[in-house]
C-alpha cells in the first residue's frame, strides 16, 4: 500500500518521513549556502582564482586546506554563473547530489562493513588469510628504513627471481647458495637488509655484529613458519618448538648430554667408522665417492647413539629404514626450494610427497617400536632395582655396566613423570619427537661435515701431511687401535681442520628466527612477525674477519689466533 503516495504521505510513517526529509533538506542548503559564501570571500582574497590539483592534495588558492565534495560542486555551481545570478548548475542541484552521496555512501557502505565482519568472524580460514595480509602491509611500512636488495629482484617475485633463474642441469640448492654468497658481500657493512618472496619480506644479518644482537636476545627465540615442514617428520622437538616449550625440554634434556654420556658414545663411534676404513681398503685403491659412504656411517652411529639399536646401513645400505631416512632428509630441503611445494596439498600429491609421507610412517614406527621394547627392558631393571646413574666414572645400570644409549635416558624421564592413571608428562610420542630429531640433526649434518673436511683436506697436500703428521706422532704404529678421550685433546690440527671445513662449507645452509615482538637491531627498528634469515656461509667468508676468507686455512682456528667475535663462526646457530 505504501507504494501510492497519497496514500503513503497520510500515513503516519509517511508524515514522519516527510518531515526527516524537510529537515535533511534544510540542513544540506544551509552547509551549501554557508560554504558558497565562504568560498566566493576566498575567491574574492585571492584574486578570484579557483580550485586547483596538485600531485599531493586538493587546494583553493595558496592556501592548502581539506576540500569537502560539496566544495567541488559550489566551485562548480559559481563557475556556470551567468550575469542574471542564475546558474546551470543550481544550489538544488548541489543539494541534490549531496543527498544522493548522502544515501548511496551511508547505509550502504556500512551494510557492507557489518556483513564483512560477520562472515570474517565466522570464517577462521579467511580470517587469518586477512589477517595475514593486513600484518605484511604493516611490516613493510615499519621496515622502509631497512636497505633493500635490489639486485636479483623482480617487480611481481620479488628475489624468487632467484629459483626461476637456475640455469638447465645445474642443482637449485647450489645455484641459490652461489648467488646470496655473491650478493652478502655488497651489504656487509648495512649489518640488515630486506629481500622478498612475492609480497613477504624477509631481513637478512649481514655481518657478526648483526648475528649476535639477533641470536642473543631473548625475544628472538620463536623459529619461522618454513620449519613446519619438518615437523611431518621431526614434530615440536627441540629443533622446532615454540620458545615456551622449548625452555622446559632444553632443560629437561640437557643432563642427557653430559660429557661421561658422550665418551661412552667414543666405542661406537670407533666401531663404525673402521667399518667405513674396512669397506675403503675393498675398493682396492679405484675412485669412490665418499659421500655416497660417509652418510650411512654417520647412521649407523647416530641410529645405536640414540637409539641403541644397530641398523648395520653401511652393511646394508638399501634396507628400507635406510632408504627412508636418507629420503626425508634430501626431501626436506628439495621441498624448500621448490615454490609449488610450499603448499601442502600439491606436495603430498606429487611423486616425493607421497614417498615422503610413506618414509615419515616407517620411520615413526620403527622408532616407536623401539621406545616401547626399549621401556619394557627399562621397567623390567627398575623392579630388579637398576636405575640409570651417572657417575663421575662412567654410565652405568645400577651395577651393571652397559651401553646406555640418548632413548634410554629419555624413556626414564618418561617414566619418572608417570602418574597413577599411567599417564606422563613427557609422553612416548615426546620421547619419539626428540629421538627423530637427534637422527635428523645428527645424521647428514655431521655426514656434510666429515665430508667436505676430508674433501678440502685431500685438497690441499700441505694440510693433509700435517694432519698425517699429527696422526702418526700420537698412536705410532698402533694404527688400528681405538680412539680414546685423550687423544681428542691432543688432535688439534684435526681439530682446526674440522673447524675450517665447517666455516667453507657449514653444515647447516641456513637458519631463521621469527621476531616476537617490535625489536630493535644494530639501530634497525624490525617490527613483530618479521623472519630473519641467517646465512652462515656467507658470513664466514667475511674479510674483515677471516683473512683470504675464500682460502682453506686451519691454522686461524688455533687459539692463539682466533681473537674475533665468536658470533663470527656459527656453523649450527648460537645462542639461547
Amino acid at each position: 500500500k505504501y507504494w501510492f503516495d497519497f496514500v503513503f504521505f497520510h500515513t503516519k510513517f509517511g508524515k514522519k518521513f516527510r518531515n526527516c526529509v524537510d529537515l535533511v533538506h534544510d540542513f544540506s542548503l544551509k552547509v551549501i549556502e554557508k560554504r558558497k559564501n565562504e568560498i566566493l570571500e576566498e575567491r574574492a582574497k585571492n584574486g578570484n582564482q579557483t580550485r586547483t590539483q596538485a600531485e599531493d592534495t586538493i587546494f583553493l588558492g595558496s592556501k592548502r586546506k581539506k576540500v569537502a565534495f560539496i566544495d567541488l560542486l559550489i566551485n562548480n555551481h559559481i563557475d556556470g554563473l551567468k550575469a542574471d545570478g542564475s546558474s546551470d548548475f543550481s544550489l538544488a542541484d548541489v543539494c541534490e547530489e549531496v543527498d544522493t552521496f548522502m544515501f548511496e555512501g551511508f547505509e550502504t557502505t556500512a551494510v557492507a562493513i557489518s556483513w564483512t565482519l560477520h562472515l570474517l568472524g565466522n570464517d577462521e580460514r579467511a580470517q587469518n588469510k586477512a589477517y595475514e595480509e593486513i600484518r605484511v602491509i604493516r611490516i613493510w611500512l615499519k621496515i622502509r628504513k631497512i636497505p633493500y636488495v635490489y639486485e636479483e629482484s623482480n617487480f611481481l617475485l620479488g628475489h624468487f627471481k632467484l629459483f626461476l633463474s637456475k640455469p638447465p642441469n645445474v642443482d637449485i640448492q647450489d645455484y641459490v647458495n652461489i648467488k646470496i654468497k655473491e650478493l652478502m658481500p655488497r651489504y656487509r657493512d648495512k649489518k640488515l637488509i630486506v629481500v622478498r618472496l612475492f609480497c613477504f619480506p624477509y631481513t637478512a644479518v649481514t655481518n657478526a655484529d648483526a648475528i649476535e644482537a639477533v641470536l642473543s636476545n631473548t625475544k628472538i627465540l620463536k623459529k619461522s613458519p618454513e620449519y613446519r615442514y619438518f615437523e611431518t617428520w621431526i614434530g615440536t622437538g627441540l629443533l622446532t618448538s615454540a620458545p615456551e616449550k622449548w625452555k622446559g625440554r632444553r632443560k629437561m634434556l640437557t643432563p642427557t648430554f653430559h660429557f661421561r654420556i658422550l665418551q661412552d658414545f667414543l666405542k661406537v663411534m670407533n666401531e663404525h667408522s673402521m667399518t667405513l676404513v674396512d669397506i675403503i681398503k675393498q675398493n682396492d685403491g679405484k675412485v669412490m665417492n665418499l659421500f655416497e659412504y660417509i652418510p650411512l656411517t654417520t647412521l649407523d652411529t647416530i641410529c645405536e647413539t640414540a637409539m641403541g639399536v644397530c641398523v648395520d646401513a653401511q652393511r646394508n645400505p638399501k634396507s628400507d629404514y635406510v632408504n627412508a631416512i636418507v629420503l626425508l632428509n634430501s626431501g626436506i630441503f628439495k621441498r624448500f626450494y621448490d615454490f609449488p611445494s610450499w603448499l601442502d596439498v600439491i606436495f603430498y600429491h606429487t611423486k616425493l610427497g607421497k614417498e615422503f609421507k610413506k618414509s615419515v610412517a616407517l620411520v615413526h614406527k620403527f622408532s616407536l617400536n623401539v621406545i616401547e621394547k626399549r621401556k619394557k627392558d627399562l621397567i623390567e631393571d627398575r623392579r630388579k632395582g637398576v636405575y640409570v646413574t651417572t657417575s663421575d666414572e662412567t654410565i652405568f645400570l645400577g651395577s651393571k655396566k652397559r651401553k646406555v644409549a640418548f632413548i634410554d635416558l629419555l624413556i626414564h624421564n618418561h617414566i619418572d613423570t608417570m602418574k597413577d592413571d599411567g599417564t606422563s608428562s613427557f609422553t612416548l610420542k615426546d620421547i619419539c619427537e626428540e629421538v627423530d630429531t637427534f637422527m635428523f640433526e645428527g645424521f647428514e649434518t655431521t655426514a656434510a661435515a666429515v665430508a667436505w673436511t676430508l674433501h678440502l683436506i685431500g685438497c690441499h697436500e700441505k694440510v693433509q701431511r700435517k694432519a698425517y703428521e699429527e696422526i702418526c706422532e700420537l698412536f705410532a704404529d698402533d694404527v688400528d687401535r681405538f680412539v680414546v678421550e685423550e687423544d681428542l685433546q691432543k688432535l688439534r690440527y684435526i681439530e682446526c681442520c674440522i673447524k675450517e671445513g665447517l666455516r667453507l662449507y657449514p653444515s647447516v645452509p641456513l637458519f631463521a628466527r621469527r621476531t616476537t615482538e617490535d625489536v630493535n637491531i644494530c639501530g634497525f627498528d624490525v617490527p613483530k612477525d618479521v623472519t630473519i634469515l641467517i646465512y652462515p656461509m656467507a658470513l664466514h667468508r667475511d674479510p674483515n674477519i677471516f683473512s683470504e676468507p675464500n682460502r682453506f686455512k686451519p691454522e686461524r682456528f688455533f687459539e692463539e689466533n682466533f681473537n674475533r667475535n665468536p658470533f663470527a663462526f656459527v656453523p649450527f646457530s648460537a645462542g639461547p
